[in-house]
């Protein structure tokens, strides 16, 4: 179907996943030209960094969104800036000492508690990391819209209108996202099921990418009629009520 990219992080945390170093070898034996996770970093210690590199993972990229330990905590919810720091600079060691290639990132979502800190923690991490991927604060899940405009470091009034006009998510177009119990979704980060499409489990990956929800939910993403659904949150930036897309 022309895949050439794997991504094993979709809606989890990759060091849960018991059989991440098996996952990583058999979608490098298939013939993946790329294989590419995401991690919180918690759990990315030099031992378990060992097992997925070895099993032949071509990047990784940390998750860290904010640039002091006092702001990751707000952020987080978690004291963890230290232990994720130090699992970063092991990681980087280990690329050294086995000579590998693997390519080491690492994004930072900026909102209006971290932006003043990105210039500087990017300085700090820059010996250790092959890119650096900063993104704007975006939500669909949030509960209280005035948590947005609390975090987003963008003039609200000025930000809402440019991308509500001008936004088309890429994702529903060109990636296939399946969920850890085997459902096609059209978002990386449906964490609830809102944007099922298709039950893997009942028809091939080619019959429900080309699937009647599937299709008619494209073109609403090309006719921008998304109102109702999560998608229609991450385009405005703002949260309003939803209902799943397959009840």
């Amino acid at each position: 179907m022309g895949v050439h990219r794997v991504g094993l992080y979709t809606t989890g945390e990759m060091f849960l996943c018991k059989e991440i170093e098996t996952h990583i070898h058999n979608a490098k034996k298939i013939g993946f030209n790329y294989v590419y996770a995401d991690t919180n970093g918690t759990l990315a210690t030099k031992e378990n960094m060992r097992k997925v590199v070895l099993g032949g993972i071509d990047s990784i990229k940390f998750s860290i969104n904010a640039g002091t330990r006092e702001t990751y905590r707000y952020i987080h919810g978690r004291d963890d800036f230290d232990a994720v720091f130090k699992n970063l600079v092991d990681c980087h060691a280990l690329k050294k000492e086995l000579g590998l290639n693997f390519k080491l990132m690492v994004s930072y979502v900026m909102t209006s508690k971290s932006e003043d800190e990105m210039s500087d923690f990017r300085d700090r991490i820059s010996p250790y990391i092959d890119e650096f991927v900063p993104h704007s604060v975006r939500t669909m899940l949030l509960q209280d819209p005035e948590d947005l405009r609390e975090l987003t470091p963008h003039k609200w009034e000025e930000f809402k209108p440019r991308i509500q006009t001008e936004n088309l998510c890429p994702m529903v177009f060109n990636r296939i996202h399946a969920t850890w119990d085997g459902f096609l979704t059209a978002c990386c980060i449906d964490f609830n099921h809102d944007l099922l499409l298709a039950d893997l489990k009942t028809m091939s990956l080619r019959e429900a990418w080309n699937s009647k929800n599937a299709v008619l939910f494209r073109n609403r993403h090309l006719q921008k009629e998304l109102t109702g659904t999560m998608c229609y949150n991450c385009v405005v930036n703002e949260y309003n009520s939803y209902s799943p897309l397959i009840p």
